[in-house]
Order: structure tokens, then C-alpha cells, then sequence
């Protein structure tokens, strides 16, 4: 997708959970929009606040910017990596990137020994030792570099942090966490085709269908499955895990 003088391009896999507000600010600062996808939405984010554009996204997302006028190539992921991005240096100064190990990989000039990811995030959550790492993206601008070197940044300083010391009783802990719980659900709903959820029976995707539930007009489509051979079998939580305004599909 491009903007509209056709001079910025984006490849985006993901989704914006908050793209109606952004939109609605950006429209407020000039921007025109063709479509109404959350991506257009990127797009004129990137236009506006450039690299910093991602300290207002709210989603899952892994997208690549071409900027035609000054050869510049902008990629970004989620804080938590959920849509990754992997990239590998040739010799030559190309840059080769993906979303995934076997569709980069694919590339005659890539092999193991030069594809990057960040795979110390995963290691990094669950340790207080260390600063968890944000989100992470590369901009790469060959026009301005013999030899098309990459600049890598994190945005481990930029307001957004995963994890926030703070001191409240357990009462002030449960309200934060339902209204934390209840406004991501909602922001997750904001769909243009049918939604649905995988219920195991369990505390954690009961509680998700049970706010959806209550964000929808109709019932909520949820769906379990569970073997033959498995002793333990979700379906048999099923009865405690329904709630009234839920329908089952096995």
C-alpha cells in the first residue's frame, strides 16, 4: 500500500488495535485517506512522527517502509515480538528481510550464519537482572551510506515499558487488572469479519469470552477441540466454562 502522492510504500502483517483514534488525529493534522484499513494508517503515522510512530501503536504488527523520494527502508516489530522481523547483510550491501525463517531463507544469498533476529527478547522478560527490550527496528537509508549499512535502535527509552513497579492494595489490583483486561478485549473486537475464541475450560480463556460477552450484542463463537486418546480432555470443563450468552462449536 502507498500514501497518497505515492512516495512512501509499506508491507504490513499484523493488526492496530487502536487505528480509528490514530486515524481520526491524523485526519484532524491534514492527512487524507483512500481506504480504511489500519495500515493506511501506518502509513501516515510514519508520514507524521517518522521513527517515532511506533510509541503509538497498539497491536501485534511487523511492517516495512520504502521511502521512493530519499531510498530510505524503515522496518519495525512489536514490542514483544509477536509478528517478528529477520534480516540478513550480504557482502554486496543488500538487504534481505522477512516475517518468517523459511520465507527469508529462501533466498539463494541467505544462510544461517547471516540472518539476525532478536532472539534474547524471549530470554529477557522473565529477568530482572536485565532491562527488557523493546521494540526493535532498522532503518537503512543505502543513498547515504557506501556501503548500505544498517542502523539498529530499540525504543527501551521512549515511555513505553513492559513492566511498572508500583505500590497498591490487592482491591486497587483487581480493579486495574479487570480495566486492563476489559480495554484490551475491546480494542481486540474491533473487527470487520466475524469473531470468535478458543475455550479450553480454563481460568484464562474464560475470563477473555466472558468480557467479550459482554462488549457483544450476540452470542460469542467459541470453539474447543480435544483427542481421542487425551486423558485430559478441555471439553470435559466445558459446562463451568460456558457462560450463558456463549455458544460451543466442537
Amino acid at each position: 500500500m502507498h500514501n497518497a502522492d505515492r512516495t512512501k510504500w509499506i508491507v504490513f502483517n499484523g493488526e492496530i488495535y487502536n487505528y480509528r483514534e490514530l486515524r481520526a488525529d491524523l485526519e484532524k493534522r491534514g492527512h487524507g485517506f483512500y481506504t480504511n484499513s489500519d495500515t493506511e494508517a501506518i502509513i501516515h503515522l510514519y508520514d507524521e512522527y517518522g521513527a517515532d510512530c511506533l510509541q503509538y501503536l497498539r497491536g501485534m504488527f511487523a511492517d516495512s517502509h520504502l521511502g521512493q523520494v530519499d531510498r530510505s527502508l524503515f522496518l519495525a516489530r512489536d514490542r514483544v515480538g509477536k509478528k517478528p522481523i529477520l534480516y540478513s547483510h550480504q557482502p554486496n550491501g543488500d538487504l534481505i528481510f522477512g516475517s518468517e525463517f523459511l520465507a527469508i531463507l529462501k533466498h539463494p544469498s541467505v544462510t544461517r550464519g547471516r540472518l539476525w533476529c532478536d532472539r534474547q527478547l524471549f530470554f529477557n522478560l522473565a529477568s530482572r537482572r536485565r532491562r527488557p527490550r523493546l521494540s526493535r527496528y532498522v532503518n537503512w537509508n543505502p543513498a547515504t551510506g557506501s556501503s548500505g549499512k544498517t542502523a539498529t535502535s530499540r525504543l527501551g527509552d521512549t515511555g513505553c515499558p513492559i513492566f511498572q513497579k508500583i505500590k497498591i492494595s490487592e482491591d486497587e489490583a483487581i480493579q486495574e487488572t479487570t480495566r486492563i483486561l476489559r480495554e484490551s478485549t475491546k480494542l481486540r473486537m474491533i473487527s470487520e469479519v466475524p469473531l470468535g475464541a478458543f475455550l479450553s475450560g480454563g481460568v484464562d480463556s474464560s475470563i477473555v469470552v466472558a468480557l467479550m460477552a459482554q462488549e457483544s450484542a450476540a452470542p460469542v463463537n467459541t470453539f474447543s477441540g480435544s483427542g481421542l486418546r487425551s486423558r485430559i480432555s478441555a471439553s470435559s470443563n466445558m459446562p463451568a466454562a460456558s457462560p450463558s450468552k456463549c455458544r460451543r462449536r466442537v
